[in-house]
């Protein structure tokens, strides 16, 4: 599975990218601990985006599983909507599951509507923990592992 990380912060894009294993088995073993559900055998290939620009770029080359894209309210209009609605577009015949992850207390409510009218399949806050993230992740992969 290929998962595209899309984050402005170097910081978010490291965080994002680091929860998923890259190497088998070691990587493996990992996932395994962190979801105790052996029966997901998934070994994570990860690249990671600063901006909107180089994450389509990223994603023409390779057609990542998932985009995973953190956002806030005000990157919202600009970056978040521009990128699910470009990926949407490029989709032919195939589903790119898309998660946004961002948002602060005052502003979860609208920011996470906002990314699921807009396409999105899902939406964490930023304060949701690795293990949540993972299982969501997961969530959206399952039909691709099918």
């Amino acid at each position: 599975m290929h998962i595209l990380v899309v984050a402005r912060k170097k910081s978010e894009r490291q965080r994002l990218a680091s929860l998923f294993p890259q190497q088998a088995p070691e990587g493996l073993r990992l996932l395994n601990a962190q979801t105790k559900d052996d029966s997901i055998p998934y070994v994570y290939r990860v690249s990671t985006a600063a901006d909107t620009e180089e994450a389509l770029r990223i994603y023409s080359d390779t057609h990542p599983d998932l985009v995973l894209v953190s956002t806030d309210l005000e990157q919202l209009e600009s970056h978040s909507e521009s990128i699910c609605l470009k990926i949407r577009n490029m989709e032919i015949e195939r589903h790119t599951g898309i998660i946004f992850v961002g948002g602060s207390a005052k502003h979860d409510e609208v920011l996470s509507i906002s990314c699921l009218e807009m396409g999105a399949d899902d939406f964490l806050k930023s304060s949701s923990t690795s293990r949540e993230i993972l299982v969501r992740v997961q969530s959206v992969l399952r039909p691709k592992a099918m």
